[in-house]
């Protein structure tokens, strides 16, 4: 059994616990997440930023345009090196539009598998920033969301030529994750990073999922302190 699969077995469970405790503690470090399988070719971009590593050689994850120069994107996703990961924003194919570099990064204080990437300059392009929920309401189980990305479109697959868009409902809903069951598509590989939407708020963020029918977010709400603290910007109450 890999590593993800034993972080997404013991995450879905205690998330499933959770809807009759109404409390969950979650241990170890995420895995990355799948692509999305299934869905269909997006015919909008609403934040989303695709991340490069290798110094623009090797595709790793998605990420959200959250300010001018703050993407947040999975932490499994960043290499210890920031000078070698490149950030494209601006379009939804692949490695077009604004091609940005990376200042620094600060990975969250809980250790929780997000991180922030600050960019070496603003986007040219701010109508791409998107809003997120700062809490304290939460999404309920039942809820319809959207997940957009660049993950493969089949496992080990290659990512897609277009930024891709599905389906999901939010099975169960703790404090600071959610479990996500598959619609009409499944995030993969690449996937991570990717932004939960629930009309034009951003919920949550992509870290794992098993590849079959199901994904596990965090909540943005419980990294809206964290957000704020580094980058100055902040959420949506609600």
């Amino acid at each position: 059994m890999t590593a993800m699969t034993r972080f997404g077995s013991r995450l879905r469970t205690a998330l499933a616990l959770a809807v009759v405790a109404t409390v969950a503690s979650v241990a170890g470090a995420a895995a990355p997440a799948s692509a999305i399988m299934g869905g269909t070719t997006s015919g909008v971009l609403r934040g989303q930023v695709n991340i490069w590593v290798n110094y623009g050689n090797t595709y790793a994850c998605t990420g959200i345009l959250i300010g001018a120069q703050w993407v947040l994107t999975a932490d499994h996703c960043v290499p210890d090196d920031p000078n070698t990961i490149r950030v494209w924003v601006g379009d939804r194919r692949p490695k077009h539009g604004q091609q940005i570099t990376v200042r620094g990064w600060s990975n969250e204080f809980k250790r929780r598998d997000a991180a922030l990437l600050e960019l070496s300059w603003p986007v040219q392009n701010t109508q791409n920033v998107v809003r997120f929920n700062a809490g304290p309401s939460l999404l309920k189980a039942g809820v319809t969301v959207a997940v957009r990305g660049w993950g493969g479109e089949y496992p080990n697959g290659p990512i897609p030529q277009s930024l891709k868009v599905c389906s999901m409902r939010v099975g169960a809903s703790v404090v600071d994750q959610m479990r996500l069951d598959s619609g009409d598509g499944t995030p993969m590989k690449g996937d991570s990073g990717a932004a939960v939407w629930q009309g034009d708020l951003v919920q949550g963020m992509i870290i794992t999922g098993n590849e079959l029918n199901d994904a596990i977010a965090l909540q943005t709400s419980v990294l809206a302190g964290w957000i704020e603290a580094v980058s100055g910007i902040k959420g949506v109450r609600t």
